[in-house]
């Protein structure tokens, strides 16, 4: 569920970001007025998008770990059962902070 309702949350918050950039003068001003909820969560957006991308690259680094021996596919295992919880939090956060600045069902 987080992951799903983040990946949509955050298609809707590029497209509100993509429509505000192609704007200029009151157009602006007024879409900017109306939006600002979501426009506000673009910084928390790209925060988890970067913790997100490291988590991925922590990821591989352990699969290619867990190739070499098989001492290290146990501890590639338990170290990507633990990035994958890391990721689940990262989207919980965003979440959260998602609902309450704009609101769960917006």
């Amino acid at each position: 569920m987080n992951q799903r309702a983040y990946f949509d949350r955050r298609e809707k918050l590029r497209r509100k970001e993509a429509a505000r950039s192609g704007m200029s003068g009151k157009e602006r001003i007024n879409y900017i007025k109306e939006n600002k909820p979501y426009l506000r969560m673009i910084g928390r957006l790209d925060s988890a998008q970067r913790q997100i991308r490291s988590v991925n690259e922590q990821l591989k680094i352990a699969r290619n770990a867990a190739a070499q021996s098989p001492a290290r596919a146990a501890w590639a295992a338990q170290r990507e059962e633990d990035l994958y919880e890391k990721k689940h939090r990262i989207y919980a956060r965003f979440n959260k902070r998602y609902d309450e600045r704009v609101g769960r069902t917006k």
